[in-house]
Order: structure tokens, then C-alpha cells, then sequence
């Protein structure tokens, strides 16, 4: 009995740490896959397991690190298991990332060639040859924004930040910014529309995708133009479609500027431009949050406190047991399953469902303040609980723990 129960065990750890390294991998993989357009998301996590890390080497502890490497690792598994539940299309969005020249601007494929003739028989492309080049362009992208409907990646796909190809957004009639971009710029340059829009750019952001184009009568860019993309907008070299949300309709209520975030990468189908460097790039994520400080607060708005109060404690349960596994344990086993026991876990769960909504609150009020670094800051808060919690003296000195 005793030598099936040591078997048990052993299996049961080679289990778990086989399980860490698989999400540890699929972890790295994302998180340079998407490079800049989730790395926001992707990073934050390693300010949480990082630091506890650190206090695990300090120290020296083999059984102590592997025990928190497994569960930091579990953790960033379950990030990815959050933010991509559909795991199972991650290889090709590696692959459509990877060659993103080809997979996302697909300007003469079957389908992008039907939606040219779909958009000659609209309403839209009436008095075509006395329109201008800049109305031209309006017309297509509001063309783009009424017959595909805006949705998130989440509810279509399953994934944040899924990388749609025109062919697939077409094939649904809805998508996020991303897929009305590429879209756009396919359909721009499809060969019907007889070399209208030679210049055609999809820009990437931290919260948005959308299209630049400039004038066929103004002539090409000199090289480095990707530095001065900012200015070049602004003096009017450049013209963005789509920027605002809006398709470019007058009437229509678009994105309020701060999302009108830096640009971090631009493409077409000869080339991939970098306005900045890789480093800049990832700070731009960070520090551009508007997305997380207005349109997820204000959805909850009316109900701001009840919110709050039961995200805070749905996330204090499964923090406490993550924490709990990874805290290091003295004793037989009779005194880890009197630790584990619910007398002790419930006071843990309260007390960290009222820091965690304390954090909440703290961001809701410091937004219009500290704006580019709430975010950071509170997910640094909660790092710092984390370590804090992980920590026998920190529950003895509370006297949850004796």
C-alpha cells in the first residue's frame, strides 16, 4: 500500500511539472507570437510570478523553487487559457502572424474580388468618377463598416486579439477593427478598382487596427517615412481611414481620442515598417490603456460596487489555493491538511477578496490622475499581495495561522 501511494505521488509530480513546462512553452510562444498587440496583457503576468521567484531563490530551497516554478508556470497557463480558450486555433494564428504580407492582405482572392463587385453595385459607389481621391476612399471604408458588423474576438473566435484574414471575415460578415482593416486594405487594392490606391498601409496599435493611404498623385515616400507616420497624418501626406471607429462617416460617434493610441508596426504586402523600436513598442502598450480605464469601467458603471465586490472575491479563490501550494510547508502530512483546512481558507479568501477590491476601487478613482500607469500599478498591488500571502509569518502575524 505504501509503495502504490510513494508511485502515486511520484507520477502525480511528473504530471504536474510536465503540465508546467508545456504552459510555460506555450506561454513563450504567444507572448512572441502577438509581440506587441497582447504583450500588454501577456507581460503583466510575469510581474506577478516573477517576484515570487525571486523570493524562492533568496531562499535556496531546491523543493521550495521547483514547487513555485510548477505553479508560476500553471498560473501563466491559465493566462493563455483566459485569454485564448480556442488553444486550438493558436497554430495558425502563429502562422498568419508569421506571414502576415501574404495571409492578411489578399487583395485579388476569390472572395475579396466579389466584394469589389458587391462594391460597385452599392449606393456607395454612385458618381464614382466625380468623386475625389479622399472621397473615393470614404466611400469604401464606410462600404467596410456596413457590411461588417464590428465584434469582438472574444465572442466570434474565442481568442483575444484573433488575427482574422479577409477571407475569413468575409466569410462571417463580422469582426473587430483587425478584421475591418485588412479587409479594407484588400479591397483597396483589388485589381478592379484599376490601380486607384497604389499606397495602401494597415497600421497596428495597442487597442486598434486601421488603414492609411496617400494620394497616387502625390507620389511615393521617401524611405524612413515610418518615423514621421505621426506627422505625415497631421499635415495630411498620409490619410487614415478608420482611425476613429467611425467608417468615416461625419454622423457617425467614433473612439474618443485617447484611443487613438501610438502606432507600433506597419504593413502591407511588400514590407513591414517599425515606427519604433521593439522596446518602445511594448512601452506603448503598457502605458496606453484607455482601453481597460473607460470602456471596461464604464460598461459596469451602474453597478460599479456589486461588481467590483464579486470580481474581486471570484478572483480571491482560486488566488488563495495557488497561493496555499505555493507556500512552503513544515510538518507531516496530518498538520498540512489541518493547514488546508476551510477555518483557515475562508478567512484568506475574505481578506484577499478586500484587498483585491480595494485595488479595484483605487483604480477607478486614480484613472483620470495617474491614466498611462493604473494599470501597472495595480496589477504591481497585487504582485506585492501576492508575495505577502505566500508567506507563513504574514498569516501568523494576523493570527489566521499559528
Amino acid at each position: 500500500m505504501s509503495r502504490t501511494y510513494d508511485l502515486l505521488i511520484r507520477i502525480r509530480k511528473k504530471i504536474g511539472l510536465t503540465l508546467a513546462l508545456l504552459a510555460l512553452s506555450l506561454y513563450i510562444i504567444m507572448l512572441f507570437t502577438y509581440l506587441v498587440f497582447l504583450t500588454t496583457m501577456l507581460l503583466l503576468g510575469l510581474l506577478i510570478v516573477v517576484p515570487l521567484m525571486i523570493l524562492a531563490f533568496i531562499r535556496k530551497d531546491r523543493k521550495f523553487i521547483l514547487r513555485r516554478f510548477k505553479a508560476s508556470c500553471w498560473m501563466l497557463g491559465v493566462l493563455i487559457l483566459i485569454l485564448f480558450p480556442s488553444f486550438w486555433l493558436i497554430p495558425q494564428q502563429i502562422y498568419v502572424r508569421a506571414n502576415r504580407q501574404t495571409t492578411l492582405i489578399t487583395p485579388d482572392v476569390s472572395v475579396v474580388d466579389d466584394f469589389a463587385d458587391e462594391f460597385f453595385s452599392h449606393y456607395l459607389f454612385s458618381g464614382w468618377n466625380s468623386k475625389n481621391f479622399t472621397e473615393k476612399a470614404k466611400s469604401v471604408s464606410r462600404f467596410i463598416s456596413l457590411k461588417i458588423d464590428w465584434k469582438m474576438d472574444y465572442e466570434t473566435y474565442g481568442m483575444s486579439g484573433h488575427v482574422a484574414t479577409p477571407a475569413e471575415v468575409l466569410a462571417r460578415r463580422e469582426d473587430d477593427c483587425q478584421g475591418e482593416a485588412v479587409t479594407m486594405a484588400s479591397l483597396l487594392l483589388n485589381s478592379k478598382f484599376n490601380n486607384t490606391f497604389p499606397y495602401v498601409w494597415v497600421v497596428e496599435t495597442p487597442w486598434h487596427w486601421y488603414v492609411l493611404i496617400r494620394d497616387p498623385a502625390k507620389g511615393p515616400l521617401s524611405p524612413g517615412w515610418e518615423k514621421y507616420v505621426e506627422v505625415y497624418q497631421k499635415n495630411g501626406e498620409l490619410f487614415p481611414l478608420n482611425r476613429d471607429g467611425t467608417g468615416n462617416c461625419d454622423s457617425c460617434k467614433g473612439m474618443p481620442e485617447y484611443r487613438w493610441e501610438p502606432i507600433q508596426l506597419i504593413f502591407n504586402a511588400e514590407e513591414t515598417l517599425f515606427p519604433v523600436n521593439f522596446f518602445e513598442a511594448i512601452w506603448i502598450g503598457w502605458s496606453s490603456t484607455g482601453f481597460f480605464q473607460h470602456e471596461i469601467f464604464e460598461n459596469f458603471a451602474e453597478d460599479y460596487l456589486l461588481f467590483i465586490i464579486i470580481a474581486a472575491f471570484i478572483l480571491a479563490i482560486p488566488m488563495t489555493g495557488w497561493l496555499t501550494y505555493m507556500t512552503k510547508r513544515e510538518g507531516e502530512r496530518k498538520e498540512r491538511k489541518k493547514y488546508r483546512s476551510l477555518k483557515i481558507l475562508i478567512p484568506k479568501v475574505f481578506l484577499i477578496g478586500l484587498l483585491i477590491i480595494l485595488i479595484f476601487i483605487e483604480w477607478y478613482f486614480t484613472q483620470e490622475l495617474l491614466w498611462d500607469y493604473t494599470l501597472i500599478i495595480a496589477i504591481s498591488q497585487l504582485s506585492t499581495i501576492s508575495c505577502l500571502a505566500s508567506e507563513h509569518k504574514f498569516w501568523k502575524l494576523l493570527r489566521i495561522e499559528k
